[in-house]
């Protein structure tokens, strides 16, 4: 269907609200790997609402069509080695990501796994330090792989709020591997900025924090630093290179996080 895109988030929220009033009492489909301590219950099965930008045109309202253009898992691809490097966000760790990483390892067993801890100890500082930082780990980590005789055909990124932009911020400097670049996918990061949330409580700390320079990373996508747009740090990455080398950009929000924008 055709949500309206100015209330998203509203209209999103209400169909699923209808929609888990309509499958009470039957059975509900489940995925192949599933923690029953997080979704054991109805209401805490997630509803994902899907919107698919292809890079060929396709008619209007024939899904058949928009699926066949989309490169489906076989048997022999979730056998190649890959490489999946997933970052964790603002104050967390690489512990915090377990539950990403036990499933994408169970789902791909023959690949290569880096979770990020280079900046477990500083993710309060300047965003370019921590994407320089997180691109001399990843290639540190490629290089080993290399020096063993061992290869992999593609790269994943996975990212969780602040995580996704410290990726975003990297790439550039993760130029030489772009031809294994595959798929970028945030889970509710900023990357086109933040500041506003519905709720004024939220919006009063950003600003104390913001005026007090108390994390240089909230300054730099609160979008009030510079008068001129174009000066800012998101319009700034947003001209670097990098998303254009991946077949699938995933881009994740929740209606439910008050911290990032959900459109």
């Amino acid at each position: 269907e055709d949500w309206p895109r100015k209330n998203a988030a509203i209209t999103h929220k209400s169909y699923a609200e209808e929609f888990r009033k309509r499958v009470i009492g039957k059975s509900f489909p489940r995925v192949s790997v599933q923690d029953s301590n997080i979704f054991g219950f109805l209401e805490n099965v997630p509803l994902i609402f899907e919107y698919a930008y292809l890079t060929k045109a396709v008619p209007l309202f024939t899904p058949r069509c928009i699926t066949e253009e989309l490169e489906y898992e076989t048997t022999e691809t979730r056998s190649e080695k890959q490489l999946f490097i997933i970052v964790h966000g603002f104050r967390t760790c690489a512990f915090d990501m377990r539950a990403i990483l036990n499933n994408v390892m169970f789902r791909y067993p023959n690949s290569y796994y880096l979770t990020s801890k280079i900046n477990e100890l500083n993710t309060d500082g300047d965003i370019n330090m921590m994407g320089l930082k997180l691109s001399s780990e990843v290639d540190t980590f490629i290089q080993g792989i290399i020096s063993r005789g061992e290869s992999f055909s593609k790269i994943i990124f996975i990212g969780h709020s602040l995580g996704g932009l410290i990726i975003r911020t990297a790439l550039p400097y993760l130029s030489k591997y772009k031809d294994k670049m595959y798929t970028f996918m945030t889970f509710s990061s900023p990357l086109f900025g933040c500041f506003y949330t519905e709720s004024m409580l939220l919006n009063a700390g950003l600003w104390v924090l913001t005026k007090a320079n108390q994390y240089e990373w909230l300054s730099q996508i609160s979008l009030i630093d510079p008068k001129n747009p174009k000066s800012n740090f998101c319009y700034h990455l947003s001209t670097k290179e990098g998303l254009n080398w991946f077949k699938n950009v995933v881009l994740m929000s929740a209606y439910q996080d008050v911290y990032t924008p959900y459109e």
